[in-house]
């Protein structure tokens, strides 16, 4: 062995300093591993708390759109027939199928038949969105 110590250069003072200097090293890396895993984990869990929170919202928005459509469709069931219309369940629009109903051909001005359905239509239809 001290012929291999002859050749390399080492005694066995810079051995030992050596084996010193690698477990500081070794000692640090783990301490830096230690800190990675914590900010792993803290990153995990914000990620987590955050789908959950968008997954919170998206049932609050799916129940409020029904909640609404059911709201519209037992205030406007009887007329919607009528006035030619129907609502979207999913979008909550109100269309107007009959397009000889809205305007006359050629001109921008509402039918006095479209603006009575709109007299009667858009009171009804703000007070069911009031408490929404």
């Amino acid at each position: 062995m001290s012929r291999l110590n002859a050749i390399f250069g080492r005694g066995s003072a810079a051995g030992d300093e050596d084996e010193h200097h690698w477990l500081s090293v070794s000692d640090l890396m783990a301490g830096l591993m230690m800190v990675f895993l914590l900010i792993s984990i803290a990153l995990m869990r914000h990620a987590l708390e955050e789908r959950d929170r968008v997954t919170q919202v998206a049932e609050a928005y799916q129940a409020t759109q029904v909640a609404i459509y059911n709201a519209l469709m037992n205030e406007f069931a009887g007329d919607l027939e009528a006035w030619q219309a129907e609502i979207d369940a999913d979008t909550l629009a109100l269309t107007f199928t009959a397009p000889e109903v809205l305007f006359a051909r050629g001109s921008a001005g509402l039918k006095p038949r479209f603006e009575n359905i709109l007299s009667d239509f858009y009171p009804r239809y703000l007070k069911v969105l009031a408490p929404f």
